[in-house]
């Protein structure tokens, strides 16, 4: 299960975070034998944010890493990874009374990690069928930026 842990730097407004987590669920296969990890899950994955409020002000930013393994997604005829952004740095800055509103923007994937599809399609069953096709996917996204506005006015 997930691991967090919080730790203070000894910095007036500062803190970090970190959490962990590890999964190991897996079935039984219906078409080789042996068993498949559950499909889409991430087998490990951890996060590691930095806040620092200034001291004062109603500024904030901070920045974030996350890490995430991916296990493939099975088919009778096919199987393959689908996932997005295996390794997530991050930035922000947030203002917290804007207007009595909270406004937060953050750019992600700053190492610029593509969406990742690598398919292996086969004319049968798999295991023990001839590979029909193999597709390797990678399409680029770029930063992703997003402006979260939360509170009344």
């Amino acid at each position: 299960g997930p691991v967090q842990t919080t730790i203070m730097p000894g910095q007036p407004g500062a803190k970090f975070d970190l959490a962990a987590s590890l999964r190991n669920s897996r079935f039984p296969d219906p078409v080789e034998p042996g068993f498949l990890p559950v499909q889409f899950a991430q087998p490990h994955s951890a996060e590691l944010d930095f806040r620092y409020d200034i001291p004062g002000s109603d500024f904030a930013f901070g920045a974030s890493y996350k890490y995430a393994g991916y296990n493939p997604y099975y088919r009778v005829a096919e199987y393959g990874i689908d996932h997005a952004f295996d390794h997530n740095p991050g930035l922000f800055v947030e203002h917290k009374d804007l207007f009595g509103l909270t406004v937060n923007a953050r750019v992600a994937n700053l190492l610029d990690r593509p969406l990742v599809l690598d398919r292996y399609v086969f004319t049968g069953p798999r295991g023990s069928s001839s590979l029909l096709f193999h597709e390797d996917r990678r399409r680029r996204v770029g930063p992703v930026v997003t402006l979260t506005v939360k509170g009344n006015f």
